[in-house]
């Protein structure tokens, strides 16, 4: 019934958002009835599809608070019984609800006149090469430290190895890509660093060039997943894994990027 006022209803899905916390719907998650559970969960979705755009990533954040994903892997998903449907097609509606809220990056161009979005490209190379880098560096002329950068964003593997923030103007992937690179640096550095110098040091014809792989991966993670678009009211296609991590897209990227990765050197690929 409350699925449905919410739904049905602008003005009850305020009054149901008003008196409803997350907090008071979790206990009938954690309890043993698969019915109850799936009513629940139907609940916190027709809220989250219901609310406008500005409470939605609140809303979001209160259920990572709330410890919601993992609540759901314990005593739903690893629970000692079968998912039925409905609860299945639930789960389905959650993760892409969930995975929806990476359409705003998606759809965000690069500024190169933001600082702070360059600034994450900086971060990027810093990671990857200020351990070899020469000390004094930074007290080289300037055309030197130009020159310097240049080749470091080449062997990054962007395509505008000048101005590489023009790379993260196309949409989709827009700056979630670059999500998912700075992400990928600071949670698996040494992965990141082992697949950015083992693609500079091979041959231009061989490299398996990170910042462009990296784009079109996320390009084609959104696709795969269909960031942006309404659930389907018959599916039931969850998958676990999306429940076993709070930042799962970014972690099925470092996965996908690495096998990516090692698939290329393994076939002496080229991009040709």
């Amino acid at each position: 019934i409350l699925e449905s006022m919410v739904l049905n209803s602008h003005d009850l899905y305020q009054k149901v958002a008003q008196e409803i916390t997350i907090g008071q719907l979790i206990p009938h998650l954690q309890g043993t009835d698969q019915e109850i559970q799936t009513y629940t969960v139907a609940v916190i979705n027709a809220l989250f599809l219901k609310a406008p755009d500005d409470k939605r990533q609140e809303m979001a954040n209160i259920l990572a608070q709330k410890q919601l994903r993992s609540i759901i892997l314990t005593h739903v998903i690893r629970a000692q019984r079968a998912i039925n449907n409905e609860m299945a097609h639930q789960l389905y509606v959650l993760q892409v609800l969930t995975f929806n809220l990476l359409e705003d990056r998606m759809m965000t161009k690069m500024d190169p006149q933001d600082q702070a979005q360059r600034d994450i490209i900086f971060e990027l190379r810093r990671i990857a090469f200020d351990a070899e880098s020469e000390p004094n560096n930074s007290s080289g002329s300037i055309e030197k430290r130009k020159s310097m950068y240049t080749r470091d964003y080449k062997k990054l593997g962007f395509i505008n190895h000048v101005n590489p923030a023009m790379d993260f103007t196309q949409t989709p992937p827009g700056m979630l890509a670059l999500d998912n690179m700075l992400y990928f640096a600071k949670h698996h550095q040494d992965a990141y660093i082992r697949i950015v110098l083992e693609n500079s040091s091979r041959e231009d014809k061989h490299e398996c060039p990170f910042g462009r792989s990296s784009i079109e991966l996320t390009k084609m993670l959104c696709e795969i997943l269909k960031v942006g678009e309404l659930p389907s009211e018959t599916c039931n296609d969850f998958h676990p894994m999306f429940f076993t991590h709070d930042r799962s897209f970014e972690e099925f990227f470092c996965i996908c990027i690495q096998l990516l990765n090692k698939t290329w050197k393994e076939m002496r690929a080229t991009s040709e």
